[in-house]
């Protein structure tokens, strides 16, 4: 298995997400099992934990043995078996899914909240009942015990089924519109609902009616925060379970924590993700004496340690890709985030809790990586010297055993002391070092230069003629001349004689024209 280790604020996180070098192909079924895959170099924690596109929402059953995912595209469910470490089967859904439910503790029943206001009851990946709500819906939330359904719309209203005598039942009515967010409580009859104008419903499930609100979006502006969005919203809410306390996401990016038994006070703390970005996901955890709130945006996953306040722990901070929600598995530190990418993503973070028990080899796998991080680590930022070394650096007497790594034929001292040792002993080092290796760089761009042979120009050697030549061909004509006026010629060699001459007193003109030039 791969893994990488990332450190944030002193705190490690573990990224088990890895990238694929090869995909599953699906078949055109609507169900069926996982499709064979061909032999990769995949080393994941499960293996095809992935969507064709996008995953959106992410939930784990009851037993703790399954992970079922909803996604695109085609619009699917998909079903991860995590003691065996792979995907089940999936299933093509007819709507994109906005929200889902488990009904049981194993993943045999779902109900799940489509586009286009339907809601889709499946046994065993075959849908068994399907019904319509009046207005589109955001949200849905299942109290068990009262075998209740609620889902949010995008008016005020609140729309309750009864999944005991399978009908609805009284319609809940809010003040503001636009439902974000449910969550209830499992030690009390109560439903909280986030709304868009900046208000926490509180609705007693015996009544089905509203019994308190919290002003979130007017606590935030007395906070001195400013609304770029206009209303500031609530977009996210959670319940602490066993406690009387909520944390609220809200519509710019703050998370607030609030006691539901004060009525007039403000929050208990508040912080700020500072991305203007609406809250999508906000949950409690709790390890030890640490509890946290986490809590989500588009761009990074953050962990706030509540004290007296919300104080930042840790960041996931995924880079080119959108976080669509997150979930943290059970009394354990393990989260899984849906992504606008084909990898669901995988981080770890100790603090958290423990490794949980289905994948005991990623524990010896965290092991591995944190020695082998320790021995990479150990000598970074030092320089090797010997003992002669420290003594004509002036280091000998100064530095401490804590300051010296002892090891073979000399110690580690941390480079920083060395430079100012080193500069201290000789000022002009750096600059020396600078002008060899300039030198150095120089004389090897003059060996790569290639000298070639230049070759003798050829020229007309008779439109070069020296004076000896000239005073040469000058001399023969006066002997040809010379010949001409002889009383021996005879008659019939003249014509030549005179055709000679005139060659030869052409060829003078214009060797005098071609000096002059």
């Amino acid at each position: 298995m791969q893994a990488r280790k990332i450190h944030w604020n002193n705190v490690s996180i573990y990224d088990l997400a890895v990238q694929k070098k090869g995909r599953t192909k699906q078949t055109t079924k609507t169900s069926g099992k996982a499709p064979a895959v061909a032999p990769t170099e995949n080393n994941d924690l499960i293996q095809d934990f992935n969507f064709p596109v996008s995953c959106s929402k992410i939930q784990i059953t009851g037993d703790k043995q399954f992970v079922i995912g909803t996604g695109m595209y085609k619009p699917q469910i998909r079903y991860f078996d995590l003691y065996n470490m792979t995907m089940k089967h999936y299933q093509i859904t007819d709507y994109e899914t906005i929200d889902f439910r488990l009904v049981s503790d194993d993943w045999s029943k779902i109900v799940t909240l489509y586009r286009d206001r339907y809601i889709d009851f499946h046994v065993k990946t075959q849908c068994l009942h399907r019904l319509r709500i009046p207005r589109e819906g955001r949200c849905l939330d299942l109290i068990k015990p009262t075998a209740s359904l609620y889902a949010g719309s995008s008016a005020n209203s609140i729309y309750k089924m009864n999944l005991d005598r399978g009908q609805f039942d009284t319609e809940i009515v809010l003040d503001g519109d636009g439902v974000n967010c449910l969550a209830h409580a499992t030690h009390l009859p109560l439903l909280v609902a986030a709304v868009d104008d900046g208000t926490v419903a509180c609705v007693d499930t015996r009544l089905n009616q509203v019994v308190a609100t919290k002003e979130v979006g007017q606590d935030v502006l007395r906070r001195g925060v400013t609304a770029n969005h206009g209303i500031i919203g609530c977009s996210s809410v959670t319940v602490r379970e066993g406690r009387n306390e909520i944390a609220v996401g809200t519509s710019e990016g703050q998370v607030l924590v609030y006691d539901l038994r004060a009525s007039k006070n403000g929050p208990l703390a508040m912080a700020d993700h500072r991305r203007d970005l609406p809250i999508h996901t906000v949950r409690y955890r709790t390890n030890g004496d640490l509890t946290s709130v986490v809590s989500s945006d588009k761009t990074q996953v953050r962990v706030w340690k509540l004290e007296n306040d919300l104080k930042v722990h840790a960041a996931i901070i995924p880079a080119d890709t959108t976080i669509n929600s997150f979930e943290i598995f059970p009394d354990s530190g393990l989260i899984f985030t849906p992504m606008d990418r084909e990898d669901m993503g995988v981080y770890y973070i100790p603090d958290l809790g423990p490794v949980p028990e289905w994948c005991p080899a990623l524990e010896a796998t965290l092991e591995e990586m944190d020695k082998a991080a320790d021995k990479d680590q150990s000598y970074d930022g030092m320089t090797f010297v010997t003992a002669k070394d420290l003594t004509n650096l002036g280091l000998k007497d100064v530095l401490t055993e804590d300051m010296l790594k002892p090891t073979m034929g000399g110690f580690y001292v941390e480079t920083r002391l060395y430079k100012g040792a080193l500069a201290a002993i000789n000022p002009l080092t750096d600059d020396m070092l600078a002008q060899r290796q300039s030198e150095k760089r120089v004389k090897g761009l003059r060996d790569r230069i290639l000298v070639r042979e230049t070759k003798e120009v050829q020229v007309q050697k008779k439109k070069h003629e020296t004076e000896e030549d000239v005073e040469a061909r000058r001399s023969r004509m006066a002997e040809l001349l010379a010949g001409f006026s002889s009383d021996s010629e005879d008659d019939e060699q003249m014509p030549v004689k005179r055709k000679a001459v005139e060659r030869e007193e052409k060829s003078e003109e214009e060797y005098s024209e071609e000096d002059d030039e």
